[in-house]
């Protein structure tokens, strides 16, 4: 018997393997280092299966869901097509993420047993102890799988959420009808909600707001030809915003509207109301359809759970072209363009002939689904007009890698660091009590890694140790924002190490002003340190080297605790190895500049769109 496991057996399946193992009739593969070691700690034989990593398994789905997008179905259509609105608005695209994420898992199972089975003589018996039931879903009676949850992604929530949900969005189209809005102006769509702590732009205080857009909020609140949109986010959220927030218009703003006062037209507007029901029905036949490729034939059932949502973006969609007819707006635009709130309304605004832009919000990288097109996907036009883009690498990234059009991408840089030539200037120190300038801090930017739950106890205590082990050092813990909800991991460490954590959840732009060096695995932080020239330690035990830091040369590599503890003593005495010009190399690469100015461009690049287009090489 074969079995191959991507997770701890229970109980019942442990004592069944080890009848099996006894008989000597047992062989046993798994495919990760920690589930290899585990098993030999059992003084079981397994078998350790070389695949490739996530990150390269990521890339791989995405190929299969763009294969899967493109083929033709036993009816003689792609999905594509089926799903298609019109010329203007294709849902696959809007549909790819949520299907990435949800089956990733999944592909990964079903790849790696494929990866076995190929091995094996054809009458061979497997056991296939999975993470998920859904594998199940691609094998016959003669591999058995059990899995340790039946998957839901997709799965609509409760009734009484649903009706929560569309409670919300009647009271906020109520709330749009009391106020007339103006005309002929720039649009700029808001769904964020966020409330955090974060400096004023000029570093003086801190205010709640928007922690990677609120200094170009700011400004666009004030501009008398903008006016912004606040659009709620589509049902299935695992928490709604606060209803301070979400009762009310966004606080920076001077001019705003509702956009479900324009859903609400379409559900009474006969002839949006007639090719929402259409699309309706179409996606409902969709189930029906048939294909030979048993993967491509799980995409399109899982497809299936997104029908309400898909309904949903639709009405969105109809909602932005009655709203594009009434306001006749210059721009239409946003952040996060590829959600089901705002990929609607900006392809109702293409539809209507009127410029779209969307904002760079993140460091798009090749495992980033959202970005990834190929040369057959250029005839449908999924893209906005332009793309205002921090710098040089996401420019390469997009028209390169992708196929973004070269004239479509603007360089502005990256509105958050519109605050660091403050901080930089005047250092926050009321941010960390009792601060001391002859006390080094070290902050470790922790990471959610709910595939490593035990690795990331060992960041968390390796650091730690640092804090009993090294003198005059200040240890600070900035948990991930996803952590932030349970911080018990950190304080249960910290407990066995017989030390108490000092866990800062503050801004951290000006955490990262008042540090002397930052610590992470591979988070994004590691790039925002080295905007503020501080040092950046890598602490990455196999190599992984997740974001580029150690082959860029911009960072410090530790592969253990000891590692970790010298390079530490080597920086409070003789100093680290000087990376600065790697380090210049690589800011350059990523931001236009970090001037302070980059909302004030961000406006620029906008209004010139409604005066007749930007280019991208004009960025004066």
């Amino acid at each position: 018997m074969h079995c191959v496991c991507f997770r701890k057996p229970n109980d019942l399946e442990w004592s069944s393997l080890k009848k099996n193992e006894a008989h000597h009739a047992l062989k046993l593969y798994v495919f990760n280092v920690e589930l290899h070691t585990w098993f030999l700690d059992l003084d079981v034989d397994v078998t350790l299966v070389p695949v490739p990593n996530h990150r390269a398994m990521k890339l791989r789905l995405h190929e299969t869901m763009h294969e899967y997008a493109h083929t033709l179905s036993a009816s003689g259509n792609s999905v594509l097509d089926r799903l298609c609105v019109n010329e203007s608005f294709y849902p696959w695209y809007l549909v790819r993420r949520q299907l990435n994420g949800a089956t990733i898992d999944t592909y990964e199972e079903y790849e790696w047993t494929q990866q076995v089975i190929s091995k094996l003589e054809n009458d061979a018996e497997v056991l296939v102890y999975a993470n998920s039931q859904l594998t199940a879903k691609f094998f016959d009676g003669k591999v058995k799988v059990f899995g340790s949850q039946l998957g839901s992604e997709g799965a609509i929530r409760g009734l009484s959420s649903i009706l929560h949900y569309f409670g919300i969005l009647i009271f906020r189209a109520l709330l749009g009808l009391i106020k007339s809005p103006r005309k002929a102006q720039n649009l700029y769509l808001y769904g964020s909600f966020l409330d955090q702590k974060l400096f004023q732009v000029d570093g003086k205080k801190l205010i709640k707001g928007d922690p990677i857009f609120q200094y170009f909020h700011d400004e666009v609140g004030i501009q008398d030809d903008f006016t912004t949109v606040s659009v709620f986010k589509n049902f299935g959220l695992k928490k709604y915003p606060k209803a301070s927030l979400w009762s009310r218009g966004p606080r920076f703003a001077s001019r705003h509207l509702f956009f479900e006062r324009y859903m609400i037209q379409a559900f009474l507007n006969s002839e949006a109301r007639r090719r929402i029901s259409s699309f309706r029905r179409t996606v409902g036949k969709n189930r029906q359809e048939q294909y030979e490729n048993p993967f491509y034939q799980f995409l399109n059932n899982r497809l299936n759970a997104q029908k309400w949502q898909l309904v949903l973006a639709v009405v969105r969609f109809e909602a932005g072209l009655l709203m594009m007819d009434h306001l006749r707006p210059k721009t239409v635009g946003g952040d996060s363009e590829w959600t089901f709130a705002k990929y609607p309304i900006l392809m109702a605004a293409k539809a209507k002939k009127i410029p779209t832009y969307a904002i760079q919000h993140g460091i798009i990288s090749h495992q980033n689904i959202d970005y990834n097109f190929h040369e057959s996907d250029v005839s449908n036009k999924p893209f906005v007009d332009k793309t205002l883009v921090w710098g040089q690498g996401a420019q390469n990234r997009l028209s390169s890698d992708s196929v973004y059009p070269q004239d479509s991408l603007v360089l502005t840089g990256q509105v958050r660091t519109d605050v660091i030539p403050a901080l930089k200037k005047e250092k926050p120190t009321f941010l960390l009590p009792n601060w001391n300038k002859d006390q080094t801090i070290i902050l470790f930017a922790s990471q959610y890694l709910p595939r490593s739950q035990e690795l990331r106890d060992r960041l968390i205590s390796d650091v730690l140790k640092l804090q009993a082990e090294v003198e005059n050092l200040r240890v600070i813990i900035k948990p991930h924002p996803r952590e932030l909800s349970d911080l018990s991991p950190f304080k249960e460490i910290a407990r066995q190490l017989g030390l108490k954590p000092e866990i800062v959840t503050g801004d951290l732009y000006g955490l990262i002003s008042l540090s002397d060096v930052v610590i992470t695995f591979y988070s994004t932080v590691g790039t925002e340190a080295l905007y503020f020239e501080k040092e950046l330690i890598v602490l990455d035990y196999d190599g992984v080297d997740g974001s580029g830091y150690i082959k860029k040369g911009v960072a410090h590599h530790c592969n253990s605790y000891d590692a970790l503890k010298d390079c530490i003593h080597s920086h409070l005495s003789a100093g680290l190895e000087d990376k600065s010009l790697a380090r210049q190399r690589y800011i350059d690469e990523i931001l236009f500049s970090i001037d302070g100015n980059v909302r004030f461009r961000m406006l620029e690049k906008i209004r010139a769109m409604s005066e007749g287009g930007v280019q991208s090489n004009d960025n004066a």
